[in-house]
């Protein structure tokens, strides 16, 4: 999955954005409903209209998802913009389908309570693409169980551990990583070990191994590496710059840590995990040795960033539902069909297009929707 970072929200970093630009958008519309004052503290001062396409026997909606920091939620039964923050939508069943910038969650999995689950059809080989008006519930009952998916995350970092058969541990491999910290600061890490670990999450204790740069902006990575052992009996936070484990009361609105470390998986305080912009990659890529420390002296001596930053992912985003043309920096969607299942019922969805009226109106989307 691409991970697009905003790198106006952190003017300090060389973190690299892929610039989201334009396509026109044809609607056509009918009869139907409109909801043009429906603003709320999940609606960033937008316009949002559905209208129905008596020809193709669908739904047209077009919605505002520019917003950097909340996702647009929208109802197919009340055929509106649900007025959620991204915090009460975590426990809202009002909703079933959400999009922010380039990234589009259901109400199911870890994005809702409302178990929903979703297919790309064309994916799943049931259909190929630009065929939305063809595709029925018959097609739909040819699906397996295994083939529908649950909203989940797709972290940013990963590879970190080892299973050994034999003594049927989970160990470090003890790779390389660069972050970019929620001040701006560049570090680079590797876990080193862990001892005393149970079952996840009773990780037991772990050996962390880092490097802080304390300038600003410095890329260079030559230093002390300081040595640090966390006891994670239930997963820790951690911030590079205090250079110690800490304890948010509310890590979701905190930026006083850097990473959380939790069953084996690595949570960047960003995006869905909390309102930090920190943002990382796997420098191992780089290196020969993929564990070695030393060898990474800077932040960019491998030519390129490749910054990332977790997220969810969603039927739609799991395999992208659009292409990047890297020469005009715009993307073009795939005309796959989707089939969200939500409350009970089956509904087709087709991403149209992802900008309004000009170039500049980008995350301004227009989708095709019916239920089936």
């Amino acid at each position: 999955m691409t991970n697009l970072i905003n790198q106006n929200s952190k003017p300090n970093s060389p973190v690299a954005i892929a610039i989201l630009l334009s396509l026109l958008l044809s609607l056509v519309i009918l009869t139907g409903c409109s909801n043009d004052d429906s603003t709320g503290p999940g609606t960033p001062d937008n316009t949002t209209t559905t209208t129905w396409d008596g020809v193709g026997q669908f739904w047209v909606t077009t919605l505002d998802a520019t917003s950097y920091d909340q996702y647009t939620y929208y109802s197919f039964e009340d055929r509106d913009v649900v007025p959620l923050t991204d915090a009460q939508a975590a426990t809202s069943m009002d909703w079933d389908i959400a999009f922010k910038r380039a990234f589009i969650k259901s109400n199911g999995g870890v994005s809702g309570p409302g178990g929903a689950t979703s297919v790309d059809l064309v994916e799943s080989g049931i259909v190929a693409a630009n065929k939305f008006t063809e595709v029925t519930a018959d097609d739909v009952d040819q699906l397996t169980s295994d083939q529908w998916m649950e909203d989940s995350y797709d972290l940013a970092l990963d590879s970190l551990w080892i299973y050994n058969p034999i003594t049927h541990q989970l160990l470090p491999k003890q790779y390389v990583y660069v972050l970019s910290d929620a001040e701006g600061h560049f570090v680079k890490f590797q876990l080193l070990g862990s001892f005393d670990d149970q079952q996840p999450p009773a990780q037991g204790k772990m050996i962390l191994k880092y490097f802080y740069q304390p300038t600003l902006n410095d890329s260079s990575l030559v230093g002390t590496a300081e040595i640090d052992t966390v006891d994670a009996p239930n997963g820790f936070y951690y911030d590079f710059s205090s250079g110690q484990q800490v304890t948010p009361v509310d890590p979701q609105n905190s930026t006083a840590w850097d990473i959380y470390v939790e069953a084996y998986d690595i949570f960047l305080n960003s995006t869905v995990s909390g309102s930090g912009n920190v943002a990382a990659f796997a420098a191992y890529d780089g290196l020969s040795n993929k564990t070695d420390f030393d060898g990474l002296t800077a932040v960019n001596q491998f030519g390129d960033f490749r910054w990332v930053q977790d997220e969810l992912a969603s039927a739609f985003t799991a395999t992208d539902w659009y292409n990047y043309n890297f020469q005009t920096h715009t993307l073009t969607s795939k005309r796959h069909t989707y089939v969200v299942k939500s409350g009970g019922k089956n509904y087709k969805v087709e991403i149209v297009s992802f900008y309004g009226e000009s170039s500049s109106d980008d995350a301004v989307y227009t989708i095709h929707w019916s239920e089936l």
